[in-house]
């Protein structure tokens, strides 16, 4: 929890949750089986009843819960309790808390005009450097990767590698934040053609089969046309395919980047010659 709650407030919130998640206890619930959805919805009932007069405990708990909202797909849901908890905040890190919270949702559902905006306003920093907190050297993560994302592949990946040689400072070579940059930065050189680098960082490339990150199904994309183009269909067919199944998670069944994706799999068929598969894809 924030410093800025003080050891009362952690306290409080400690206690909270610890009494929501009790509730999924089979002796609590009384038979009843509660999913995390349930205990989320439960929580958000129970934070203005319980904590109408202790608001900074009731913004951290919304944080956390909107963020619990996102990883169960309650894209929606998340962003609108994260408005509410930036809304309500009252000091400084409370509100950084929500404009990192909404940055994140914004990313990643592709609203990446939304995503910089809010990673602007925790950070106006445009490269790493050891004065940063960790949180706003994630939020400029979210604000390179949202501008890649757009198209600005070649500047982003030149600063993408100051941002991963700066995660093996902070956070270690082989921890989660460095892992995730190289497969980024891996896919940029990809869509950039520079097969080298790509190789340089990740000798046995493979691509994270959970994935919800749009941003990289875009650059998927771009690095499964260079694949076509160089004759590489196999490879190219296997990023096309690993795009077309993270869209559809994020987006559903109708969706623009949903067409882009199809049709990238169809030319990927049509230069293989097999027009009956392409058709297929365009239709």
């Amino acid at each position: 929890c924030p410093a800025d709650l003080g050891g009362q407030g952690q306290k409080r919130v400690v206690e909270f949750l610890r009494g929501l998640f009790r509730q999924a206890d089979p002796v609590v619930a009384r038979g009843k089986d509660m999913t995390a959805k349930d205990l989320v919805a439960r929580g958000i009932a129970d934070i203005d009843v319980a904590l109408k007069n202790e608001p900074a405990v009731r913004v951290r708990l919304l944080t956390i819960l909107a963020g619990i909202q996102l990883s169960l797909g309650e894209a929606q849901e998340a962003q609108r309790m994260a408005e509410e908890a930036l809304a309500a905040a009252q000091t400084d890190d409370g509100r950084e808390q929500g404009h990192f919270l909404l940055a994140r949702i914004a990313f990643s559902t592709g609203a990446y005009d939304r995503a910089i905006e809010h990673a602007d306003a925790i950070t106006r920093a445009e490269a790493p450097s050891m004065e940063l907190s960790d949180r706003a050297f994630h939020a400029l993560v979210f604000k390179i990767s949202a501008r890649m994302a757009q198209g600005a592949v070649a500047d982003g990946a030149q600063q993408m590698e100051a941002l991963l040689a700066e995660a093996e400072r902070r956070f270690g070579e082989n921890s989660a934040e460095a892992r995730a940059l190289r497969i980024r930065l891996a896919l940029a050189f990809g869509a950039l053609g520079d097969k080298e680098k790509r190789r340089a960082l990740l000798e046995d490339f493979a691509l994270d089969g959970d994935s919800e990150d749009p941003s990289l199904a875009k650059l998927a994309l771009q690095r499964a046309s260079v694949e076509r183009d160089q004759g590489s269909l196999d490879e190219a067919r296997r990023l096309a395919r690993w795009a077309l199944d993270v869209i559809t998670r994020v987006y559903g069944g109708n969706h623009a980047e949903l067409t882009h994706a199809l049709g990238r799999l169809g030319s990927i068929e049509m230069a293989a010659g097999k027009l009956d598969d392409a058709q297929r894809y365009f239709e």
